[in-house]
């Protein structure tokens, strides 16, 4: 049975040992196959990569004196080399041969040749895959997802912190293991990170009260920078205190205080179902290993977990993106593109016709058109003119919502720093979702500040390559 005595041989070694060997020595010098990926860290976390693992042959024609034996085989561990592994690895090749007892092979009794693997095609754009890598490049933790609408499929996922594909080949040492474990960067921030959205769930909730029919687009409140409510004071910092905030104006500026007013207005079992009846509880079904789903907290999950009864606290809470819900970002790049699209779900898939190039027009969210383009007229509102506007591109209609939510971290607190768009507005073709973490309480990040402008980059090599 073969056994490996050294890899890794130099060019010069290798040309030495083929020349002094016999072709029937028991010692011999095989090629072994490796992966090798050109753009080293680019969407690594997408490719994944693979490690040795045994491979069993069993030569049942050969007869019953044949043992079978094992043999090592690169096998998918994560991402896209996981779950197409049995397509990508194909079917091994063997000789069978018969030796004598110092091992030199005298008869060949069976062969088998290797089948390759089967190409597998994705619907990753290379060129805005690396421009969403660069525009990360300042950051330590984060993600940029960009989805085109229209059939779900994933164009570019950048995460941070990132490896080199090619540290891990042939194998893995503990000093790279240990980097890559140190700095969390297995983690697939998209798929795998769950965190509170901040006010970019402001759309969803947007979506909720004029659903209801108890909020008005003719509505508005008067902010003066904190409401309280069940004795405890919830804050609004979002603008100027003191001043009449309308609907479009409460999404644009990002109001809390008029979705706090509000959230008390319409039945938590509503909101609470609502958010369940998009998807935030489930996994988005991406062909991707590992996918976590996110959390909408409902009564008798707080009652479950011993966080005592449901309060209007945690209405409020849930209003503005916080206290206990979390998402994945992929949810959130996946509600964009649904809300783009009028369609109550979109499926993602990281493969080229994946979708075969088409998702269902229903069923739709079920809002009235009237509210949905007076929802989508206020993000645009936010690009063009508020928080959002340094995602802005002339000539290109964007609608987006930034957020800036708040998440402890070793005892601290931290910012995660949020924006989503689709465009054109009012011909959708992509969604994009950023976000970035703060890692240090050095950091001061906002949505509109840190992650509109990686919006707008991506953004502009969208079309401007088209």
């Amino acid at each position: 049975m073969p056994y490996k005595i050294s890899d890794e041989l130099t060019q010069e070694q290798y040309e030495k040992l083929v020349y002094i060997l016999p072709k029937t020595s028991p010692v011999q010098v095989a090629i072994e196959p490796v992966r090798y990926y050109p753009y080293n860290d680019l969407a690594c976390h997408v490719l994944g990569y693979v490690a040795m693992d045994n491979c069993q042959h069993d030569f049942k024609d050969a007869g019953a004196k044949i043992k079978t034996f094992v043999v090592k085989q690169a096998v998918g561990k994560t991402g896209v080399e996981l779950s197409k592994d049995e397509a990508l690895r194909g079917t091994p090749g063997y000789e069978l041969w018969q030796v004598d007892t110092l091992g030199h092979q005298r008869e060949l009794l069976e062969s088998k040749m290797p089948e390759p693997g089967n190409p597998v095609m994705l619907s990753i754009d290379k060129n805005l895959q690396q421009v969403a890598e660069d525009a990360l490049e300042n950051y330590n933790h984060g993600c940029v997802i960009v989805m085109d609408v229209r059939n779900g499929e994933v164009l570019a996922m950048a995460n941070r912190p990132s490896f080199n594909l090619n540290s891990l080949i042939p194998r893995i040492s503990n000093e790279v293991y240990e980097d890559i474990t140190s700095r969390l960067a297995w983690l697939n921030t998209a798929t795998q990170g769950q965190f509170p959205t901040g006010s970019v769930f402001k759309i969803v909730m947007s979506l909720v009260f004029l659903k209801s029919g108890d909020v008005l687009r003719t509505d508005s409140v008067f902010c003066d920078g904190v409401t309280t409510i069940g004795g405890r004071e919830f804050h609004c910092r979002n603008h100027p205190s003191g001043m009449q905030i309308s609907f479009k104006e409460a999404i644009a500026r990002s109001c809390n205080t008029f979705f706090y007013e509000n959230a008390t207005k319409i039945k938590r079992s509503r909101l609470i179902k609502e958010a369940l009846r998009l998807g935030f509880s489930e996994k988005t079904g991406i062909e991707l290993p590992y996918e976590k789903s996110g959390l909408v907290p409902t009564e008798v999950w707080k009652k479950a977990h011993g966080y005592g009864p449901w309060t209007g606290g945690d209405t409020v809470n849930l209003s503005i993106g916080q206290g206990y819900l979390l998402v994945t970002p992929l949810q959130m790049c996946c509600f964009t593109a649904s809300f783009a699209t009028n369609r109550l779900r979109t499926r993602p898939t990281i493969f080229l016709n994946g979708n075969f190039g088409y998702l269902p027009p229903k069923p739709d969210m079920g809002l009235d058109p009237e509210d949905r383009e007076f929802i989508i007229d206020s993000m645009i509102e936010a690009v063009e003119h508020r928080s959002g506007r340094r995602a802005r591109i002339d000539n290109l209609k964007i609608a987006g919502k930034t957020g800036t939510a708040q998440f402890f971290e070793n005892g601290e607190k931290r910012n995660l720093a949020w924006f989503i768009c689709f465009a054109p507005a009012d011909n959708p073709e992509i969604a994009v979702t950023v976000m970035v973490q703060e890692k240090s309480k050095y950091d001061s990040y906002w949505g509109g500040i840190n992650s509109a402008p990686i919006a707008k980059k991506v953004l502009e090599a969208y079309f401007d390559g088209k």
